[in-house]
């Protein structure tokens, strides 16, 4: 069941890591490149504040059912 867990999590960071991979896709800026404006930011942050609240929100609700579950017995 471990190992199972250990993949599950594994699976979801290399999940996560190519959702927000994208953002770097954009030109950021480099100095001596004439093509974009270095003071411009990659991607907007405000884009991933909900999804990313929603997240968080939905794993501490997790973390704190597995608590008290554990407590409990």
């Amino acid at each position: 069941m471990k190992k199972i867990r250990s993949i599950l999590l594994t699976l979801g960071l290399v999940v996560c890591n190519l959702i927000t991979n994208s953002a770097f896709a954009n030109d950021p800026g480099f100095p001596g490149n004439n093509n974009s404006d270095p003071g411009s930011p990659v991607a907007p942050i405000n884009d991933w504040v909900i999804p990313m609240l929603v997240i968080g929100v939905g794993l501490m609700f997790i973390i704190y059912r597995r608590k008290l579950k554990l407590e409990s017995k």
